[in-house]
């Protein structure tokens, strides 16, 4: 038992790990370019006390309730490029000029 948990316990913990990193720099941008609205990950997500709870599926939940709104973020921030870079290529197409911030 204590050895699935610690098991369980480690599998948290680097996924923990990962998201962490990716919320650092996927969520980077230049202030500069002209790119829109783009959200901070998980700015009002606060982490769990993981060690606090006892019972495995109330940690699941709690886990993901944590990670749900900055893949949310992370979602949203893709579809704002996506949209900004579609933005670019039809003014591309259309044989408009790109401003340099837009570059």
């Amino acid at each position: 038992m204590l050895k699935n948990n610690l098991k369980y316990l480690m599998v948290v913990v680097v996924a923990l790990l990962i998201f962490g990193v990716i919320a650092l720099f996927v969520g980077r941008h230049d202030e500069n370019a002209t790119m829109p609205d783009m959200k901070s990950l998980g700015s009002t997500t606060e982490l769990p006390d993981f060690n606090g709870i006892a019972d495995l599926t109330e940690k699941k939940t709690a886990f993901f309730n944590f990670l749900r709104p900055i893949i949310a973020d992370i979602n949203y921030n893709n579809l704002q490029k996506r949209r900004f870079v579609i933005g670019l290529l039809e003014n591309i197409k259309a044989g408009k000029l790109i401003s340099g911030a837009d570059q």
